[in-house]
């Protein structure tokens, strides 16, 4: 009876242990991240989504060249049900011209994270200050990238060097708008405002683009006014009175439009093609499909249904993932831990990290490709044999970027065995 007994409470305890295995195993795998790698494109939607907000909300939107930059470091895109979630730390500057003098405005640095829904943001969300920071980390963020987010410094060096450089570059051209298409008036407020002549590149329902003067690149995006679109259409070269003041997003904007007049209904002004692919054209018109990939070679087909279509290059490189030289495995503590507060963690820098694949020869890239194929309209063939750049590629994770003359970018992740077979995700198309 004893033995019963024992046999009893002896498989009842296996089953106790089985079950608990069983349900903590589940519990584990729905807990796990589902990290995905070929979504890199929302960290861009995150920052034009939070570009077009703050720009709204400035109060020195209205200033002399007034601009947000931006520079951002990735921790990792997840895959929940339907919704994709970004986490990021985004480095933020406002800056604007003052007697000639670059000024900054507000700005922050802190992670990110945004939730997507049909790769459109539908929310975001970042720390609270103060005491509150730590613990709004912990909420916020998943536990395994809890503590590179705690301890992240971002270097803000290329952002100085994006802003010396545009502004630059904005006061050459503003200096060519002023010369070529600029006269002075008395505006209704007494003050003097001043005229610029441009040229019609699109108009819709709400707004239009149009060429600034006899300029080839400067691109202003202008709302109507009360009276709404007039009949304004592609290549009426039109006048516009405002205050002096241009907003340097992209395209350009103009602060204190008073009136619009058109003054021919077709300018002499020729618009170039790269201003109206970036007006008409559009990557929802473009796909692409890996008709060959292999160890040495790939074929790609791209269709492209734009009435104008996008330049496609012939240049590309080849990265592959390889072990981070710089890889100690070891991160370490920042400071001490408080009653308040949880101390900073400096994290492992990553194990592994995307080289270019070293080239054998000095041969160009457009020397690698086979220009035969399709040639319809709708049809762009890129057929490249890397054996002379590159060499056959040996085992491992690799990435193929077609670099485009058009800000148009194709790229592909793909995977060479041990038997020198080749896998890959399907081709993304950038803008």
């Amino acid at each position: 009876m004893e033995k019963k007994k024992m046999y009893f409470i002896v498989a009842i305890s296996l089953l106790i242990i089985i079950v608990t295995c069983i349900v903590g195993y589940f519990i584990y795998k729905n807990s796990r991240i589902a990290w995905i790698t070929d979504h890199e494109y929302l960290y861009d939607k995150a920052i034009e989504y939070l570009n077009q907000k703050d720009i709204s909300e400035s109060y020195d939107k209205n200033k002399e060249g007034f601009k947000i930059f931006f520079d951002y470091e990735p921790f990792g895109i997840e895959e929940k049900g339907k919704q994709k979630i970004a986490y990021m730390w985004i480095l933020e500057e406002e800056y604007f011209l003052e007697n000639n003098e670059i000024e900054s405005g507000e700005g922050s640095s802190m992670p990110y994270k945004f939730i997507f829904e049909n790769n459109e943001v539908v929310s975001y969300q970042f720390p609270s200050d103060g005491n509150e920071y730590g613990p709004s980390i912990k909420r916020i963020f998943p536990k395994s990238i809890e503590k590179e987010v705690m301890s992240f410094q971002i270097d803000s060096s290329k952002l100085r060097k994006d802003v010396e450089k545009y502004y630059l570059d904005f006061k050459t051209n503003t200096e060519q708008i002023n010369a070529n298409s600029i006269k002075s008036y008395s505006s209704k407020d007494g003050h003097n405002g001043v005229i610029m002549n441009a040229v019609v590149v699109k108009a819709d329902e709400k707004r239009m683009l149009v060429l600034a003067g006899d300029s080839t690149s400067t691109l202003i995006s202008l709302g109507y006014l009360e009276e709404g679109n007039i009949g304004y259409k592609q290549g009426q070269e039109i006048a516009i009175y405002y205050s002096g003041d241009i907003l340097e997003t992209y395209p350009c904007q103009l602060a204190g439009i008073e009136k619009i007049e058109i003054i021919k209904d077709k300018s002499d002004i020729e618009i170039p093609d790269n201003i109206l692919r970036y007006c008409y054209s559009s990557k929802d018109n473009v796909s692409a499909q890996i008709l060959e990939l292999t160890s040495s070679k790939i074929y790609l087909k791209i269709t492209d249904t734009n009435e104008l279509k996008y330049n496609y290059s012939h240049n590309y490189k080849i990265e592959k993932e390889v072990k981070n030289p710089n890889y100690t495995g070891i991160g370490y503590k920042v400071g001490e831990d408080t009653e308040h507060s949880t101390s900073g963690y400096v994290a492992p820098a990553p194990e592994y990290i995307w080289k270019e694949v070293s080239k054998i020869s000095n041969i160009s890239c457009e020397d690698t490709e086979d220009v035969k194929g399709d040639t319809s309209k709708e049809l762009i063939n890129r057929k490249f044999d890397w054996t002379q750049l590159y060499g056959k590629l040996e085992g491992g994770k690799y990435k193929f970027y077609l670099i485009d003359n058009d800000c148009l970018s194709i790229t592909i992740e793909f995977s060479i065995d041990e038997n020198g077979n080749a896998t890959y995700n399907e081709p993304q198309i950038l803008r």
